[in-house]
């Protein structure tokens, strides 16, 4: 028999809030049993879910790249146009790869919120 988690369980798994878990129960996005008063998630429900934030978690740096206006910079990434990336971030070398140019744009953007929400606090 599969191990079952409680909504809290599952949502560390997952790396996700405990109420979107209960969300994606409720839209039927991941399936759940009751048991009295506590919603527990399937082991084999995990893996489907930690898909599904990963894919989410995507989308949502994706638009934020657009909205910062740097989503170019992951086609630049994708053609192996690492010298392009290098100078407009003004890196010391360019990425070697794919997967570390993309990384190196993620934590651009990610440094770029960080800056704005101190810019915020401070404001």
């Amino acid at each position: 028999m599969s191990r079952l988690y409680t909504v809290h369980e599952a949502a560390k798994l997952i790396s996700i809030h405990p109420e979107t878990v209960k969300a994606w129960v409720i839209k039927g996005t991941i399936n759940a049993k009751t048991i009295g008063d506590e919603l527990l998630i399937p082991e084999s429900e995990i893996e489907k879910a930690k898909e599904i934030a990963k894919i989410g978690r995507s989308e949502r740096m994706r638009q934020e790249a657009q909205r910062q206006n740097i989503s170019h910079l992951y086609t630049l990434c994708s053609h192996d146009q690492f010298e392009e990336v290098s100078a407009e971030l003004n890196l010391s070398e360019p990425p070697q790869n794919v997967r570390e140019c993309y990384a190196i744009v993620k934590r651009v953007l990610k440094k770029r919120e960080k800056e704005k929400d101190i810019y915020i606090l401070n404001t």
